[in-house]
């Protein structure tokens, strides 16, 4: 840059305003999923240790006045036992790296997914080679699907790796799988509609990885033990699965007042 005299110069300090809320993957006491915490004013140039540590001492400071005070009994793990997700449209994904920056974390939205790991877990992620999905059993005899839960795997493993890797982790010799949206409501009418894989004769299973799949952080997998065949629905089931189907899929109006927006341009600006 060329400095001349009477120049106007800003010096820009990167403060970001994060909206941060609590996320739980797989809610079995009924619970909200997502539910805004609280919004903080951060320095963009803080690591994402840093930010865990800033969070962890922000509600425990909300905690201590009755005014403030989560009268539901949540709590917040130490920063060793929370996992930052960026929030991507409506729902979280990529999970935040410990040593990566705020400023290069955080999406658009400017929201982060705060998640308490379970007890005496820390984070694992530490590469952007690693992706960490969720898993969740659909059972095609009964119609239900189990817990949802999350495990880590690589683009570059292959199919027959992660098959295997899934009949190890759940004992179900003819296993298959389907991706699927984490954000979309599931039924069976969904689910059946997925296109499941369960052939490991395919001329490219060897070869073939998980990039294939298209996974991003976030997404979900669903499994099943193929060799159980699927239940036949009766007409009141069918009718309210469809029923159900068509009110989780309604688009919601939503209400939400327009902000006036100011852009100043200034001659130079120079980041700290």
């Amino acid at each position: 840059y060329y400095i001349y005299n009477n120049c106007k110069i800003t010096i820009q300090f990167l403060t970001l305003t994060i909206r941060f809320k609590k996320f739980i993957p797989n809610n079995k006491k009924g619970e909200e999923q997502l539910e805004s915490l609280f919004v903080l004013s951060l320095n963009g140039k803080m690591t994402i240790k840093e930010v865990k540590e800033e969070v962890y001492n922000h509600f425990q400071k909300l905690q201590q006045s009755e005014e403030t005070k989560r009268k539901d009994g949540f709590t917040l793990n130490p920063p060793s036992g929370l996992r930052l997700r960026r929030m991507f449209s409506y729902y979280p994904d990529r999970i935040c790296i410990d040593s990566d920056y705020l400023k290069d974390s955080v999406g658009l939205a400017k929201e982060l997914a705060l998640q308490n790991l379970p007890p005496g877990a820390v984070e694992t992620k530490v590469s952007s080679e690693q992706i960490i999905i969720f898993l969740q059993q659909y059972h095609p005899d009964t119609c239900t699907l189990g817990d949802r839960f999350e495990f880590e795997t690589h683009d570059n493993d292959t199919l027959k790796h992660l098959k295997l890797k899934l009949v190890s982790l759940t004992g179900i010799q003819s296993i298959g799988w389907a991706c699927a949206e984490s954000w979309d409501p599931l039924d069976v009418a969904t689910i059946t509609r997925l296109s499941w894989s369960d052939s490991s004769d395919a001329e490219d299973f060897d070869e073939k990885t998980v990039s294939s799949l298209y996974l991003t952080e976030g997404d979900l997998i669903l499994f099943k033990d193929s060799s159980v065949p699927q239940r036949e629905l009766t007409d009141d089931e069918r009718k309210k699965i469809q029923s159900d189907h068509r009110n989780s899929h309604t688009t919601k109006k939503v209400n939400r007042k327009e902000e006036q927006f100011k852009i100043t341009i200034q001659d130079v600006g120079i980041d700290d």
